[in-house]
């Protein structure tokens, strides 16, 4: 009967989109590529993560009069490299920095213009949300732009920059860390503080103003 192959058709569609679906997600995003996917790589990468440790620690210290604004600039290829080098070093080191249950690797990319996407390999699979940085009111937020499973795009891992809720449960999945605003004030060790007055997005590197606090 007619409505028989209608039913049937209609099944066939959804197995292909299911199947189609399982197969984008566990597919990996053509731009993450850890220097442990890359022969030879680690030792130069970490180099570069190292030079990107010392290099940042040395920026930020340097003495300032209060008031003072500098900028700063991290590619996303070194911030890789350290994020897949030398972070876990630091977390053996200091159990107690947060990091999500399950999360074995952790990338970053920020390809479209005032966008990085945050991905984590969990169990097995990659997992991304793409953000945008906001500074208001002295608070730092990330407004999420979408997520993926792989190279499957899920709509609900972000909101579009809907204020529905959704995006940042999507990121509390992922980074619960990153789920809500914070301060947008580091603090030095020698009890001097910046202020973070600008974060920008913009051909995979990442771009920032600082200003300098009294103590």
């Amino acid at each position: 009967m007619k409505w028989r192959r209608v039913v049937g058709w209609a099944c066939a569609a959804a197995g292909l989109a299911v199947g189609a679906g399982a197969w984008l997600a566990f597919r990996t995003p053509s731009w993450w590529s850890p220097p442990s996917a890359r022969p030879g790589a680690v030792s130069r990468e970490d180099d570069r993560a190292r030079a990107l440790e010392q290099g940042i620690a040395a920026e930020l210290t340097k003495v300032r009069p209060s008031g003072q604004r500098f900028a700063m600039r991290i590619r996303a290829e070194d911030a890789n490299a350290w994020l897949a080098l030398r972070l876990p070093q630091w977390l053996v080191h200091d159990r107690e920095l947060p990091w999500p249950k399950g999360v074995e690797l952790v990338q970053v990319h920020a390809g479209a213009p005032d966008r990085l996407t945050l991905a984590a390999k969990r169990d097995g699979v990659i997992w991304s949300i793409s953000v945008r940085a906001v500074i208001e009111n002295g608070r730092l937020r990330l407004e999420p732009r979408g997520g993926a499973i792989g190279r499957l795009w899920i709509p609900w891992l972000g909101n579009g920059g809907r204020d529905d809720g959704r995006g940042a449960l999507g990121i509390a999945a992922l980074v619960p860390e990153l789920a809500a605003p914070t301060d947008a004030i580091l603090p030095l060790p020698d009890g001097r503080r910046l202020r973070l007055l600008d974060l920008e997005f913009d051909g995979d590197e990442a771009r920032f103003q600082f200003e300098s606090m009294p103590r």
